[in-house]
């Protein structure tokens, strides 16, 4: 919610130090009611808060103080990268959040030991924060005319406050546990630690420095090993009193099962319990080994129960847990331990009929939803496997994509979290329209890569249909290239979402096509397109198009998905939007076709540049993209086809607006008329945004982000053009010689 502007009341600053009434005296004005302000300032927005209200006045400033959370956030890939800088203004921060992600970066990344400790020292030595300031100013004789300072320590004391948040968000392969050794202050609540590479943490010495602790999540890529004085010296080492900790989240974990029991006996207060892929270690004890059936058996005993009656979300899984736990075991696991959760965490091949009927009967209503995939999938034509050759592991999204176009206990869901197939949100099969055949099909790897070539048939490997057979009778080849089209048909259909009220998105989009790959640009102008519509209240939204499905043809002939060509404009509708990540591989394109995101580049000489390009459209791409959108429409006429009967969960009475917004989707026409609606003074691009990343790296406000985008793609320009003088430097040498 925005701050509108409210009638201000007329004070003098200079003769009345107290801003806030005293019980004697009846305020002046209704806005200098402290209750009615409280009750005011509670309806406004963060990003409000911080960057208008405690500017009006002093009064406005003190009732605001305890939602002022002051951020210190360094990131390697931010240009210019300042370690050194980084840190200066840690000393009263709320929240500190470090990450590099290239093991170049370790000898710049910032001194967090040198840091973490400073903070910790007495507020007398650090002399760089207000209180300090004003204690040295209070020493100073006063100039006439000037703001009294005797009453202002309240409104700096707000500012001199412990560090309660730390993110360590780090890639390097160092063994030396730099992180068991850092000071880590005891007023934390908060710790994330997160490593690309295997990590070692001792999580005992975290929950023993860290009194006040509620929430500890540990997490990386490989793995993460929970080791030291309390897993060596077994439990006698755990405190004798209650943790008031609250959320725990281990991703990709190595740690006894023994060791997590014990911690969830002196933890009466955890709210979130997610153990995600433990790594089932053959430990000699069966005590210690991660079997699901011991550990439910544990949770469901008398003591544990009692003590865990305030979880509200839960999630187990192990690496192999596809092929030990059966349906039964499933059902437990999501429905037991928090029957009534309305968070849920899944994996895709866990979404079987069994626990989709559960989803859809529940008596609750979901509001957030995270759909996870292993690591390293390969990808299969109908979604994904476990391992390349077996087509017994295949898994597929079509239970999900049934799940979020026709089950009305997702009509309220706030937060989604998935992998996903562009062919579901392709409402009009557009899609094949823009195969481009491959010129030579590449061996298998270990991505599952199969573009489906001729040769390539009889492989087992990733996309293609694979399979034995190929030596069948032409009548029997008929019949399965029939059955084959007709699966493939039920395969992609299409539909519209229930859950129209999406606060937070985050897409991981694939796209597994038989006859070859798509130009990216259309996937994105897909994608774009549909979220922007169907969703139109996100606050939250990352896009993520994985280099396993990322068309060849980006990295052959350049398509990138940032152009105007790939329609990253048609987000700009979205005007409650406050973060945006899009996390590709390659960002090239020219100032005008993403400036507009940032106020600098909506000015007309921005506008008529990308006129410009949308015009060079007009002569080519668009009259092809006419000629295949009618054969299109005759080829949907030859297998009797409508829109309205392909489409999953759409109703014509109901979202006939939706659906006459989406006519375009997919083609070079929605984004030109998206360009020409953007050019007119009375719309505003993306008017809630604050954050946002063009890659793997943190976000940052639009400018600076803007800034290092374009400043990357001049040096790569010059590097490129350097290049080529270089190679016509050789040739020519050639050809004198």
């Amino acid at each position: 919610m925005g701050c509108h502007p409210l009638p201000l009341p007329k004070t003098d600053q200079h003769n009345n130090p107290h801003p806030q009434p005293t019980s004697g005296r009846t305020p002046s004005h209704l806005f200098q009611i402290p209750e009615l302000l409280r009750l005011i300032f509670s309806n406004v927005d963060q990003y409000t808060i911080t960057n208008t209200v405690i500017f009006v006045c002093r009064q406005w400033l003190l009732l605001s103080q305890d939602r002022l959370l002051r951020e210190v956030i360094w990131d390697a890939n931010w240009k210019p990268c300042r370690p050194g800088q980084a840190l200066k203004r840690l000393l009263g921060a709320d929240r500190l959040v470090i990450r590099y992600s290239h093991f170049r970066h370790i000898p710049l990344r910032p001194d967090v030991h040198t840091a973490l400790q400073d903070v910790q020292d007495p507020p007398e030595r650090w002399g760089t924060l207000p209180s300090a300031k004003l204690s040295q100013r209070q020493q100073q004789q006063q100039r006439p005319g000037r703001l009294r300072l005797e009453n202002t320590s309240a409104i700096m004391t707000a500012f001199d406050r412990p560090l309660r948040k730390l993110v360590l968000i780090t890639a390097d392969k160092i063994r030396d546990h730099w992180k068991d050794k850092l000071p880590l202050p005891p007023t934390l609540t908060s710790i994330t630690m997160h490593s690309v590479h295997t990590n070692f943490i001792d999580a005992g010495r975290i929950l023993a420095i860290c009194p006040v602790l509620e929430t500890l999540h540990l997490s990386a890529i490989d793995t993460v090993r929970l080791r030291g004085p309390w897993t060596d010296r077994g439990l006698d080492a755990f405190p004798n009193h209650h943790l008031p900790l609250r959320s725990l989240i281990l991703r990709n974990f190595e740690i006894c099962r023994s060791w997590v029991e014990a911690l969830l006996l002196i933890t009466p207060g955890l709210e979130e319990l997610q153990l995600v892929h433990a790594n089932d270690i053959p430990y000699d004890r069966v005590e210690d080994r991660w079997i699901w059936a011991y550990f439910y058996r544990y949770l469901q005993s008398p003591p544990l129960r009692l003590l865990l009656s305030s979880l509200k979300r839960f999630h187990f899984s192990t690496l192999e847990s596809r092929s030990r736990l059966t349906d039964e075991e499933l059902s437990e696991r999501i429905f037991c331990i928090c029957p009534s959760a309305t968070e849920q965490i899944l994996y895709h091949h866990e979404l079987i009929p069994r626990i989709a009927k559960g989803l859809m009967d529940a008596p609750y209503a979901l509001t957030a939803l995270e759909v996870l995939l292993p690591n390293a999938p390969f990808c299969d034509l109908e979604g994904w496997r476990w391992q390349p050759q077996d087509k017994s592991t295949l898994y597929t999204a079509r239970p999900l994509h049934q799940l979020l176009c026709e089950s009305p206990r997702l009509r309220h869901l706030k937060t989604l979290k998935m992998s996903y197939m562009t062919d579901f949100i392709d409402v009009h099969r557009r899609i094949e329209m823009f195969y481009i055949p491959p010129s030579l099909p590449p061996s298998p790897n270990n991505w599952g890569w199969d573009w489906g070539g001729e040769e390539q048939n009889n492989s087992d490997w990733g996309w293609g249909w694979g399979g034995e057979g190929q030596n069948n009778s032409s009548e029997e080849g008929e019949e399965e290239e029939e059955e084959e089209s007709q699966d493939t048909l039920s395969l992609s259909r299409p539909g519209i979402w229930v859950c129209r009220d999406l606060e937070t998105l985050h897409l991981e989009m694939h796209y597994h096509g038989e006859k070859g790959s798509i130009d990216t640009a259309v996937q994105m102008r897909i994608v774009c397109g549909y979220v922007s519509r169907v969703c139109p209240r996100l606050q939250d939204l990352q896009i993520t198009l994985p280099e396993i499905c990322m068309s060849r043809s980006m990295s052959a002939h350049g398509v990138i998905p940032f152009g105007l060509e790939a329609g990253l404009c048609l987000l700009s509708r979205l005007k409650y939007l406050e973060r945006l990540r899009l996390e590709f591989s390659s960002r090239e394109c020219e100032v005008a076709e993403v400036n507009w995101m940032c106020r600098y580049g909506r000015t007309e000489q921005h506008r008529e540049r990308r006129r410009e390009m949308v015009e060079t459209w007009s002569s080519g791409k668009l009259k092809a993209e006419i000629v295949l959108e009618q054969s299109r429409k005759e080829d949907m006429r030859t297998v009797s086809a409508t829109l309205d009967g392909t489409l999953l969960g759409a109703r014509v009475w109901e979202d006939d607006e939706l659906l006459n917004s989406l006519k375009n989707l997919g083609l070079l026409q929605d984004v030109v008329d998206m360009v020409e609606e953007m050019d007119t003074d009375k719309f505003v691009c993306l008017p809630a945004l604050r954050r946002l990343a063009f890659g793997h790296h943190l976000e940052q406000s639009p400018e600076k982000e803007l800034g290092s985008f374009m400043r990357d793609d001049v040096s790569i320009w010059k590097a490129n053009n350097l290049r080529r003088l270089k190679r016509a430097k050789r040739l020519e040498k050639k050809k004198n010689k």
